[in-house]
């Protein structure tokens, strides 16, 4: 796990699959080569480190993982006044209506349903980051 110490533009990934926080990754630095990444296995070990980063410009969470998952996670942010301006894009290959309502009223300011690495999904992943990222400059 890579931790900046000084990145003014940092993206957290927050995701239980190695293979989907490599390709998230792969995605940032090709379309978003100035704003650092880093990475995390679940929502405890962003949760454990949180103080010691930079302010992140954005954080991808994926909802279901061990340890603490995105839903909770997502409330420990949002109980922070420093990061309520922080957009949180919520991530989940399944999720019912209802768990994706429950993230939205719980602060989440998206939802990405994760695809099979197709070009709808890598197009939508950078449409969403790209709106975030500009917003939130």
């Amino acid at each position: 796990m890579q931790t900046p110490t000084i990145a003014v533009r940092l993206i957290c990934i927050v995701d239980d699959s190695d293979k989907y926080r490599f390709l998230l990754e792969i995605t940032l630095r090709r379309f978003f080569p100035d704003y650092p990444v880093c990475c995390f296995s679940n929502g405890q070990a962003f949760v454990d480190q949180l103080s010691r980063l930079r302010k992140p410009r954005l954080i991808l969470l994926n909802q279901y993982m061990p340890a603490l998952d995105g839903y909770q996670t997502l409330l420990h942010i949002r109980r922070q006044a420093y990061y309520v301006t922080v957009p949180i894009v919520m991530m989940s290959a399944h999720a019912p209506i209802q768990e994706i309502d429950g993230c939205y009223e719980a602060g989440a300011n998206s939802f990405l349903v994760k695809g099979i690495g197709g070009v709808n999904s890598q197009a939508t992943l950078e449409l969403v980051l790209r709106y975030w990222l500009k917003l939130n400059q």
